[in-house]
C-alpha cells in the first residue's frame, strides 16, 4: 500500500515539535534529537528547512506582528545569539545582542554585534571576538569595531550632512574601554552653501591633551 504523507510544521513556545504525519497511521513521527553540541538542544533534521513569510507590517502599536522570529533574553545577563560552525563543530561567528556584561564589574554593553573569532594561533585561540557593535537605547547610536580595518573596495567613502550640519573626520585617542578624546578633526562645516562655487569651508582642527578645541585652527574658505 502506497504511504501518503502530510508534514506538519509546528513550532510552539511551549513545545517546540517538528513532525511528520502519517495519513495512514494517524502518529506522529518525531523529528528532533537531541544535539551532540557543547551544551547540549534540540537539532533539526539534516538539511531541512525553516521557511517564514508574512503579510504583515511592521506596527508598533500591533506588537510588530512582521517580525517572524523574536529573541528574548529573561534574565539581566542572558546573551541571545545565533552563531555559525565549522564542520568540526568550532564557532566561527556570531551575531549578538544584550544588555549586561558578563563580569558585573563591567559596564553595560546594551549593544548588538557582530563577532568573529580571533587566530588560532594567537593569545586568545578561537575566541569570538566583537568586530562590529551597534548600541541601544540611544538617539545617536555610538557604532564601533574593534581589532578591525575597515576597507572600501571599487568605491568610495563619503560623510554628508544635511544643512547647518559639520562633517567631520576626527582622530582620537582611546581610554578606559570606549571612552575617546579628540585630537585632531578635518571638517567641512556648516556655512550655507549660497551658490557661486561657495560654502562648506574646509578646517583642520587641533585638540588639546584633555580633548578641548585650540586655536590657532586653519581654515580654507570657499
Amino acid at each position: 500500500m502506497k504511504v501518503i504523507r502530510a508534514v506538519s510544521l509546528t513550532v510552539g513556545l511551549t513545545f517546540g515539535v517538528l513532525g511528520m504525519v502519517h495519513a495512514d497511521a494517524n502518529a506522529i513521527e518525531p523529528q528532533f534529537t537531541s544535539s551532540k553540541l557543547p551544551g547540549g538542544g534540540i537539532e533539526v533534521p539534516h538539511n531541512q528547512r525553516f521557511h517564514f513569510s508574512t503579510d504583515q507590517q511592521w506596527i508598533y502599536s500591533q506588537g510588530h506582528l512582521s517580525d517572524l522570529i523574536r529573541l528574548q533574553w529573561t534574565a539581566d545577563r542572558a546573551k541571545p545569539a545565533i552563531s555559525w560552525m565549522d564542520e568540526t563543530g568550532q564557532d566561527k561567528t556570531a551575531i549578538v545582542s544584550h544588555a549586561k556584561a558578563n563580569d558585573p564589574n563591567q559596564q553595560d554593553h546594551n549593544h548588538l554585534s557582530i563577532e568573529t573569532t580571533m587566530s588560532p594561533n594567537g593569545k586568545y585561540a578561537n575566541q569570538l571576538f566583537t568586530r562590529f557593535e551597534v548600541p541601544f537605547d540611544q538617539d545617536v547610536a555610538e557604532i564601533r569595531t574593534h581589532s578591525a580595518n575597515l576597507n572600501v573596495m571599487d568605491g568610495l567613502m563619503r560623510i554628508a550632512g544635511s544643512e547647518g550640519m559639520n562633517r567631520d573626520v576626527q582622530l582620537a585617542k582611546t581610554s578606559g574601554g570606549n571612552v575617546t578624546t579628540p585630537r585632531w578633526t578635518v571638517r567641512a562645516d556648516s556655512t550655507p552653501e549660497s551658490g557661486a562655487n561657495a560654502g562648506s569651508n574646509f578646517h583642520i582642527i587641533r585638540y588639546s591633551d584633555s580633548g578641548k578645541r585650540w586655536t590657532p585652527r586653519f581654515p580654507l574658505t570657499a
